[in-house]
């Protein structure tokens, strides 16, 4: 058995660090590569239901319908761009990604603006508490249509959906998932288990650096309800441990998660040795270990690899088919 210094080894399973520091996992091809596999990220907009129109970049699986989907959440004052070289190197490892310009942020644009969009928008200002409830009611909730769309033409399955997250949008990930699951299913079959289900997809996270008190959002009550056994959502935590107060918020984030004997199972801490946190987190590599590897992972172990009764199915309603 070897030392791994790199993180708290109380929480991150060794399976995870052993895969890791073996280099098992693919890097990003270079642009001749990624267009002969025809998996060149696609920018989109889509629209939510109260009139903002978000700029999204999707990186399509080479892998097919049983593709496991990260959504990729940035920072306050980030921007999906910051996601491309992590969304390549998920595709190249068999996963399908989204990541999103969350209103105010990048190239969303707010109902009011008319005209076509011209990388100009409202980004890069203050995020009220209206904002992130409506990044979880709105935003968050017209990329899973997108991805719903994906899913029936077979690109993708999303009932393998994982959430990447930074700093403010961590709260934005864990209230939208805690909502996600308590989604009733469609009224249509006489038996629960029958049923077509409308929600219960998000499997997975991944949070670095993530903020504990956001004003407009239930965190901590969203945390209880993720760790029920029953719904089986698996967390990782990443913090940069010598910034004391970053250290102090993950801690609570995790120990707030992993309070019963089963999500223990199911909640992974890593504190890597340096003051780094958020954005400045990615990439990096701390004694032989690499940030996004430990996420993917992460992610490959509790979202690809999933029982046989999660595979692909028809997601419409037999109501309306």
């Amino acid at each position: 058995m070897f030392d791994v210094p790199v993180v708290s080894r109380r929480w991150l399973p060794a399976a995870i660090v052993v895969t890791v520091l073996c280099g098992q996992f693919a890097r990003a091809e270079d642009d001749e590569d990624e267009e002969k596999v025809d998996i060149r990220p696609v920018n989109a907009w889509v629209t939510t239901k109260d009139g903002w129109k978000l700029r999204l970049t999707y990186y399509k699986s080479p892998s097919g319908k049983e593709s496991p989907v990260v959504i990729l959440l940035h920072d306050r004052r980030g921007n999906r761009e910051f996601w491309r070289p992590f969304g390549r190197a998920l595709q190249n490892n068999g996963f399908a990604a989204v990541a999103v310009d969350l209103r105010r942020h990048g190239e969303s644009i707010p109902p009011d603006v008319a005209g076509a969009a011209s990388g100009i928008g409202p980004g890069n200002v203050d995020v009220r508490p209206a904002d992130l409830q409506k990044m979880v009611h709105e935003d968050l909730e017209t990329v899973k249509a997108f991805l719903l769309e994906e899913h029936h033409k077979e690109m993708l399955n999303v009932r393998k959906t994982a959430i990447v997250a930074i700093g403010m949008s961590s709260g934005v990930a864990l209230n939208f998932a805690a909502n996600d699951w308590l989604k009733a299913p469609h009224a249509d079959a006489p038996t629960l288990a029958a049923r077509t289900p409308r929600g219960q997809d998000v499997r997975a996270m991944a949070l670095i650096t993530p903020e504990v008190s956001q004003a407009g959002l239930k965190t901590f009550a969203a945390l209880k309800q993720l760790r029920y056994p029953a719904w089986g959502v698996s967390i990782l935590v990443c913090v940069g441990g010598k910034h004391d107060e970053s250290l102090e918020a993950a801690t609570r984030i995790h120990e707030r998660a992993a309070q019963s004997r089963d999500a223990r199972q199911r909640m992974v801490f890593a504190d890597f040795p340096t003051r780094l946190n958020g954005t400045d987190l990615m990439g990096r590599t701390f004694r032989g270990a690499v940030v996004d590897d430990i996420i993917i992972g992460f992610l490959t172990r509790h979202l690809k690899v999933l029982d046989p009764g999660d595979g692909w199915r028809d997601r419409r309603s037999r109501l309306t088919s």
